[in-house]
């Protein structure tokens, strides 16, 4: 990835990063102080095992050769949030090395920030597990979120990923959200024919049936129309969808 071109263009840095030019630059100087003092932490534990011959820096170098670019690196998972597939692919490494750069540099990054850095949820089976997950909140907004795609060749795959409006091929995720527009869930990638709530039903299974019941009274699910059915699916959650005016 040309990071440079990232660092000339202030669009292009808030849209794959979330930070202004000038921020990023100052977070650097930040990071580097907190990355350098782990690194010796780390490099004094493992001379005092023993395990340690090379003098600081010595060994194989990575692709994630400078700090900015390490930096550059775990800002662009927060924000853009790919699976270790793709994020592998764009920084060129494989799976194995983005996840275990993302653990190691995600620490030294919210010791900068002060901050625990929160992602949203990849794999939740009910929506009990959910209010478990997150304790502090008590309504969540639930709705489905289509992305254009390019018209797919295959006459099959055009009919799955036609969702019969916006004369628009797309795909389809579940989006669960808190009342300050922070993602808790994102769900897998469906084709755009399907609907929201089926899509929602298939994530959350409701055979055998989830424990809703113990949930407390005060958290509340709000949907629109298209999730309608819920409330009977999901006995004890607290639904709240809007009706629509009847004409005249």
């Amino acid at each position: 990835m040309n990071i440079n071109r990232a660092l000339r263009d202030e669009r292009l840095m808030k849209g794959v990063t979330g930070m202004s030019i000038k921020g990023f630059n100052e977070l650097l100087k930040d990071f580097k102080q907190n990355f350098e003092k782990e690194k010796r932490t780390n490099y004094n534990k493992e001379v005092k095992k023993g395990k340690l011959e090379r003098k600081p820096g010595g060994g194989r170098k990575g692709r994630l050769e400078t700090l900015q670019d390490k930096l550059f690196f775990t800002l662009f998972y927060f924000k853009c949030y790919p699976t270790f597939d793709v994020l592998g692919f764009v920084f060129d490494f494989d799976r194995s090395n983005a996840c275990r750069n993302v653990q190691n540099l995600i620490p030294i990054l919210e010791k900068t920030l002060g901050e625990a850095m929160v992602l949203p949820k990849r794999k939740i089976r009910t929506m009990d597990e959910l209010f478990e997950l997150f304790p502090e909140v008590n309504d969540l907004i639930i709705d489905g979120t289509e992305r254009q795609i390019p018209r797919p060749k295959d006459n099959e795959k055009q009919k799955r990923n036609y969702p019969g409006k916006k004369k628009r091929h797309t795909k389809k995720n579940t989006i669960i959200a808190d009342e300050d527009k922070q993602i808790r869930y994102l769900g897998p990638t469906v084709e755009g024919k399907k609907h929201d709530y089926g899509a929602f039903k298939e994530e959350f299974p409701t055979k055998p049936p989830p424990d809703l019941c113990d949930s407390p009274g005060n958290n509340r699910c709000w949907t629109d129309l298209g999730f309608i059915g819920m409330e009977k699916d999901y006995p004890g959650l607290n639904v709240i969808m809007p009706k629509k005016k009847p004409k005249g």
